[in-house]
């Protein structure tokens, strides 16, 4: 948007000097100024570069105009856009809720104990609603993902572990206890589904321990 604004500067000069050396002219035929000829390169320059954006490879590029998302999104690599356009980056690449060990998710299980799970969720954002998540969210990617994904994330897993009672999955002849992790990662899936689905896409959910 700068160099924008740098080619709309120096077309004003053009325009300015092109003007003052019409008047000055009067019957005399003189070829226009080489100091103007000069400007109307750089200016045609300047918004030649302009138009120009770079996307980093995993990143979505957001096309913006004067500030505001336009609701157009691009690729990675070299962008064209109009001149008063700019591409802002939005984070496409995969992500990791990686709660495992010390760092376990607290939820509230169906005999009203706390566990404490083990978790390693995969998601990434979703490219067609980049630009809505970027305009919501102040431009700030850590910011979507601090109040929108893992919230999300610890709300689904307390939803999946409402029913689950350990007392139930006690091994009558050998008194293991037996955590069926299988059915309790597809309530995750479908719970982070239903609240994330439009906006970001979930590619794996590991349960490794229930503490």
């Amino acid at each position: 948007m700068i160099t924008f604004w740098i080619a709309v500067t120096l077309a004003v000069l053009t325009a300015g000097s092109a003007l003052v050396w019409w008047l000055a002219r009067g019957s005399d035929e003189s070829p226009m100024p080489a100091v103007t000829t000069g400007l109307a390169g750089l200016t045609g320059i300047m918004l030649a570069v302009a138009s120009f954006s770079a996307v980093p490879q995993k990143n979505v590029g957001i096309v913006t105009s004067f500030g505001k998302a336009t609701g157009r999104e691009t690729g990675a690599g070299l962008q064209i856009t109009l001149p008063w356009q700019n591409v802002e980056d939005w984070d496409a690449s995969n992500q990791a809720y990686d709660h495992r060990g010390q760092a376990c998710v607290n939820v509230r299980i169906a005999t009203l104990a706390n566990a404490c799970v083990e978790t390693l969720i995969e998601w990434r954002t979703r490219p067609e609603h980049a630009s809505e998540q970027w305009a919501a969210y102040r431009k700030d990617f850590a910011l979507f993902t601090g109040r929108r994904v893992d919230p999300a994330i610890a709300l689904s897993l307390n939803d999946a572990f409402a029913a689950y009672n350990p007392l139930a999955n006690i091994d009558a002849a050998t008194g293991n206890l037996n955590v069926p992790t299988g059915p309790l990662v597809e309530q995750v899936r479908a719970a982070l589904t239903a609240r994330l689905g439009g906006d970001v896409e979930i590619l794996s959910v590991t349960i490794t321990r229930v503490n």
